[in-house]
């Protein structure tokens, strides 16, 4: 059932109309309003007060789902059960197909529109400080990285934790991310190091099995020996990691410094890599699916 449940929301994923916002996050965030309201007085007369609004956030959400998944068991042949595998995935993944999102940033930078581009970065893919409005050079490579990134954890991740635990570890994974990415009333500095311990968990065995398979769809040797030195590295941010990973595997060089004031040319070398990167995770998701495919034939209980 799994490799349908995937065959079906990539799909629907790839085709759907990205003028129209399939689902509404909102739900999350006045969730955890109200958990966190609930659990202000106990976070303040306690230390480790802060820690109960996080189990009740995580918790009510998976123990609903998981009670549905319970009810709706072998109800007309499990069909319940796949509609809902395929409406938790799918609500996971990423709301803007990663071509739409790559065309969107490079229609502002055909044009020369920095300003737009430094705006639909910050709309679509903000994450942490951006670079100035008029320096080129470092907002493409900010896109680029954040534009993996994305992928990374939006979709691989949502398909790697689908197949080992199916749609619990799905909503597990989507709730860590919304509570990353949110902004909260109560200030929880412990709390904050919790979410971000766990997201880096949730994406350090996908990063690396995406890293791989980099490996396989593009320049073999280039991607693996940088894939290899990583684990010799300091710790770095896992959109710095897989943005190296991904331009290793495209046998990318460098810029040289000496082009770097020249925008026209710069343009046409930026707006390469930007394709290159779209086409490269196209080639990656397709070895996956093929690899469950191939899992699903064989037998595998995953």
């Amino acid at each position: 059932m799994k490799f349908l449940v995937v065959l079906v929301c990539v799909t629907l994923n790839y085709f759907w109309k990205r003028d129209i916002d399939r689902f509404d996050d909102t739900w999350f965030f006045r969730l955890r309003s109200q958990l966190e309201a609930l659990t202000a007085q106990t976070a303040q007369r306690h230390e480790g007060g802060w820690l109960l609004g996080v189990v009740l956030v995580f918790g009510v959400p998976l123990v609903l789902l998981w009670g549905i998944l319970l009810l709706t068991d072998d109800v007309l042949l499990g069909i319940f059960t796949l509609v809902i595998n395929i409406f938790v995935l799918l609500y996971a993944f990423d709301r803007t197909q990663p071509g739409q999102l790559a065309e969107g940033f490079l229609e502002h930078w055909r044009s020369g529109d920095l300003e737009g581009g430094f705006l639909y970065l910050r709309e679509h893919l903000s994450k942490g400080e951006l670079p100035p409005v008029d320096d080129h050079r470092q907002l493409h490579q900010r896109f680029g990285r954040l534009y993996v990134y994305r992928c990374l954890e939006k979709m691989f991740v949502m398909f790697f934790w689908y197949v080992l635990t199916g749609p619990l570890g799905v909503l597990f994974a989507y709730i860590a991310y919304q509570f990353r990415d949110g902004e909260s009333e109560l200030e929880s500095p412990q709390r904050d190091h919790l979410i971000g311990q766990l997201v880096w968990l949730l994406e350090w065995l996908p990063l690396r099995l995406l890293g791989l398979t980099f490996c396989l769809v593009g320049d073999f040797e280039s991607c693996f020996n940088r894939f290899r030195g990583m684990w010799l590295e300091a710790p770095q941010d896992n959109d710095v990691v897989i943005y190296d990973l991904a331009t290793a595997a495209l046998g990318l060089d460098p810029v040289p410094a000496s082009e770097f004031g020249d925008f026209e040319r710069y343009q046409g070398l930026a707006e390469a890599e930007v394709s290159s990167l779209q086409a490269l995770l196209e080639r990656s998701q397709i070895i996956w699916v093929c690899f469950l495919a191939l899992a699903t034939i064989a037998g595998l209980q995953l």
